[in-house]
């Protein structure tokens, strides 16, 4: 047999010690890069050119000085604890799904207490989330690593989002959005454009998830599909109008009012709507627009940077 060693690529040789050390030095590097500096590297390795954090014009370039210059606001309706006391005060508490407990520590009696299903997340971070749709397969301990982890995590190392760092980090376990509706519901984002001294601008993203992955279809307020990310990202399929549409309009807006733009996200069932998420750095402005021209006139619609 031939001796394939010479012909091996460098990074396939390198000892695994050798590996680990370089991905630690790596890490290391990384952590200790300013947040204006991390983000502008991660925006040049995107899209091949450094953002313009001082004078920004694209959304985009918006949303990441948004990371690093936020709104005063942006934390406490960034908390998902905290969030809950705003949609309750600001649309009322029908928007909200039921909130079967809010912890640090799961104990074995919160556990039993739980129901059969539920959304567990964490209130400082988007992405912590777990869906358990049958709790016999989490058992308490499981749950409890899980969250430590989450609680330990520091998401602004991660995301380099300023908001994130005073955000208290919590345990919420809710109910799950697909309970109490006649059928599945479907997660939507309302993205919520004040400018101008004009009323809301606003514009539905539509996500589909599935085996392959996810999709992302964008429409306007009566409906029509329009094109703003790149295709490889949609469906290409016209989606049914939801039923209850006009009502998550009329509470995005409300939602949203303040602020230059904030990102509503919702699921939407037969009958009822329930609420998800406030965003106001929304792909941490890394989002592919279909054209730089997309890119620009998303920036223009709303007036402030921060």
């Amino acid at each position: 047999m031939a001796d394939t060693t010479a012909i091996m690529p460098l990074a396939e040789a390198k000892p695994p010690l050798l590996s680990n050390l370089m991905g630690r030095f790596r890490s290391a590097a990384v952590r200790h890069l300013s947040d204006a500096r991390y983000i502008g590297l991660a925006y040049r390795r995107e899209f091949g050119k450094f953002p313009d954090l001082k004078q920004p014009v694209a959304f985009n370039e918006k949303i990441c000085r948004r990371r690093i210059m936020p709104n005063a606001d942006f934390t406490a309706l960034s908390d998902r604890v905290q969030a809950r006391a705003h949609v309750g005060r600001k649309i009322g508490k029908q928007f909200l799904p039921e909130c079967y407990l809010i912890c640090k520590v799961l104990d074995r009696e919160q556990y039993h207490a739980l129901p059969h299903r539920f959304l567990m997340k964490a209130s400082h971070g988007s992405n912590a989330e777990l869906c358990v749709e049958d709790k016999s397969d989490y058992p308490v301990n499981l749950l409890n690593l899980l969250g430590q982890k989450w609680l330990a995590t520091d998401f602004h190392l991660f995301e380099r989002i300023r908001y994130y760092q005073k955000i208290d980090p919590q345990l919420i376990f809710e109910q799950l959005p697909q309970e109490s509706m006649d059928e599945p519901a479907q997660e939507y984002r309302f993205y919520c454009f004040h400018g101008n001294g004009a009323g809301p601008r606003i514009y539905i993203e539509a996500v589909h998830r599935g085996a392959t992955g996810s999709f992302h279809d964008y429409y306007d307020t009566d409906w029509q599909s329009i094109e703003v990310i790149e295709s490889r990202f949609t469906s290409g399929i016209h989606r049914q109008r939801p039923a209850m549409l006009d009502d998550a309009l009329e509470a995005a807006a409300g939602l949203s009012e303040g602020f230059g733009f904030a990102r509503i996200d919702f699921y939407i069932g037969e009958n009822q709507i329930r609420f998800k998420d406030i965003s106001f750095t929304p792909g941490e402005g890394m989002m592919h627009f279909k054209t730089p021209a997309h890119d620009r006139a998303w920036g223009k619609l709303f007036e402030d940077a921060v």
